[in-house]
């Protein structure tokens, strides 16, 4: 089976990508003393982990952008204490 719509699904990459720019944000906004959150480094091992053993997140022909994403968010979301707006922030920013 393969999707056929116009928003393909990412690779795993990506979300390594918007990862990465999650801490680096989430670091700024603690050291300006806004929000008290930080997206360690056991943190994104234990997402990059969880990502990569779903095989239906990693199967780029049956899935599709937007339910990858959610996944993403979701798992994020479950292991660390990043709120929502910051992870929709910088999706917007890096989505290709």
């Amino acid at each position: 089976m393969k999707y056929l719509g116009s928003a393909t699904a990412k690779k795993i990459g990506f979300y390594l990508n918007i990862l990465a720019e999650i801490q680096k944000r989430s670091e700024i906004l603690r050291k300006r003393g806004v929000k008290e959150m930080i997206l360690t480094d056991v943190q994104k091992r234990v997402i990059v982990k969880f990502l990569e053993s779903d095989e239906y997140f990693l199967d780029i022909f049956a899935n599709n952008q937007y339910s990858q994403y959610e996944m993403f968010r979701k798992c994020v979301l479950n292991n660390s204490t990043i709120p929502p707006y910051l992870i929709d922030s910088v999706h917007g920013d890096l989505k290709g």
